[in-house]
């Protein structure tokens, strides 16, 4: 089993190492190259950052108005308590508390779900954002190849197995670039800059 994942483990470095080996001929062929962090501009970006503000807030709004309906149910069920158990009251009460309940659940997964669907519709819109301002930035530079750099993070191996390890290193798709074919920080520079002054990168 080691040896089948270390295997494809070789597989993919060797694959990584062809991918470099080929930009390297490309770019002796007159095909220029460059490398962009799509994580890292994610990360940097102005508008994400206010995008992430403004669903933590509606988290928060969903939380109080969640803690504002448990309340009142739970009212009602005070409401029943003091009703005597074999009253038509009583049992008229428990159904309003029982419909309520089901209500309050349904609600709750619905604008869960809601708002799951907003952040990864955002997600999506950013990162089609980070592709044209990658595009944008290639053609003012003459380049005609753009590698989206990704570097795993491996935190703390002390937690990870061998075969995590290996894994997580695995995902590195660009084993060498000097700054100078890095247009990250000018791709950040970019869509911060378009944000900033109200443009939209289509």
């Amino acid at each position: 089993m080691a040896l089948m994942m270390f295997s494809r483990y070789f597989a993919v470095n060797v694959a990584g190492l062809a991918l470099v080996a080929a930009a390297a001929a490309a770019q002796e062929g007159g095909i220029r190259v460059a490398v962009c962090n799509p994580a890292r501009v994610f990360e940097q970006m102005d508008e994400r950052k206010v995008i992430q503000d403004r669903l933590n807030n509606d988290r928060e709004k969903l939380k109080v108005e969640a803690a504002r309906r448990k309340l009142e149910i739970q009212e009602m069920i005070k409401d029943r308590d003091n009703l005597k158990p074999d009253s038509p009251q009583y049992q008229e009460k428990n159904e309003a508390i029982m419909r309520r309940t089901v209500e309050f659940d349904v609600w709750v997964r619905l604008r869960e779900q809601e708002m799951i669907r907003a952040e990864k519709e955002h997600i999506k819109a950013l990162f089609d954002k980070i592709r044209a301002a990658a595009k944008e930035e290639a053609e003012a530079r003459k380049i005609d190849l753009v590698l989206a750099e990704r570097k795993p993070e491996l935190g703390d191996m002390a937690n990870l197995t061998p075969d995590q390890v290996r894994a997580a290193l695995g995902q590195t798709d660009v084993l060498y670039s000097n700054e100078r074919v890095d247009i990250t920080s000018a791709v950040v520079l970019r869509l911060n800059k378009a944000y900033a002054t109200g443009g939209e990168k289509k």
